[in-house]
């Protein structure tokens, strides 16, 4: 007799009893996704929150996200010639940002990041990345050296006021600016710049359609290597692990990677 298991995961959500940082959760059916073959559970476990937070503001539909005609969706290389800029590229999400407008054909794609990162997010399909200690003017300055076209997508990943100001600020006319933090943007009168905010929950009922959409295909996605999780950290001890892996965190001892912690390995 053969016995066939199938693995699966997804993204946890607010309610207890789907949450995460637990054993067994419930999950909701649509959202759900088969863990292909050449990926681990801990790789697994780290993909659904910021994929989501990537892709819902690039492929919902105005005024949520917008609304880029998706990769899944016949929208491969559609972008090709329109330049995109992630914010803070080495972050988990990140990652996922600068991958899938690498599959929406956006070039160049440009990024920030320390140096030893350089060599991860151009294999991820970053066309040039600027040292992220620079300030925004010479960041300005840089891409004007690289691009002709006007830059009218900005991805903020790292989201804090300075970034997202930063961002705005070099954002040309009629663009748009993806950041959690858009109300401590200082806008003038006149601007013709878009912020679009980000609330990366597929459960959410605005975010619950397109969710499914991406979960019935991130399978694939994850098997032909079309998109690539984010490289993953197992932080011993399980749930008594996490404030220390925070702590970390916050002293940015932890660089392009995700800490992941197994609940069953709770003492």
């Amino acid at each position: 007799m053969s016995v066939y298991v199938c693995f699966r995961f997804h993204e946890a959500s607010l309610d207890n009893r789907k949450s995460a940082f637990q054993e067994y959760v419930i999950a909701t059916a649509a959202l759900v996704s088969k863990i292909p073959p050449n990926i681990t559970f801990e790789q697994a476990g780290a993909v659904s929150l910021c994929l989501a937070t990537a892709t819902i503001p690039l492929y919902s539909k105005q005024p949520i996200g917008l609304g880029f005609q998706a990769p899944w969706d016949g929208g491969r290389g559609t972008y090709e010639g329109q330049p995109i800029f992630v914010i803070g590229g080495a972050s988990s999400v990140g990652q996922y940002v600068i991958q899938f407008a690498r599959l929406s054909g956006f070039s160049p794609i440009l990024t920030t990041a320390s140096s030893h990162n350089h060599s991860l997010l151009k294999s991820l399909g970053a066309t040039h990345v600027l040292d992220r200690n620079l300030t925004f003017s010479d960041i300005s300055e840089e891409i004007s050296k690289i691009i002709d076209a006007p830059l009218k997508v900005i991805y903020d990943a790292v989201m804090t006021p300075a970034t997202s100001q930063g961002g705005y600020d070099i954002l040309s006319a009629g663009g748009h600016i993806v950041t959690a933090l858009g109300a401590a943007i200082k806008t003038q009168e006149g601007d013709d710049k878009n912020i679009v905010g980000v609330f990366g929950d597929f459960h959410a009922p605005q975010n619950f359609a397109l969710g499914t959409v991406i979960v019935s295909h991130l399978t694939k996605l994850l098997a032909d290597g079309d998109i690539v999780p984010n490289a993953v950290e197992v932080v011993t001890g399980g749930f008594n692990g996490v404030v220390n892996g925070i702590d970390r965190l916050r002293k940015r001892e932890v660089s392009a990677k995700k800490l992941i912690i197994r609940p069953q390995d709770t003492v």
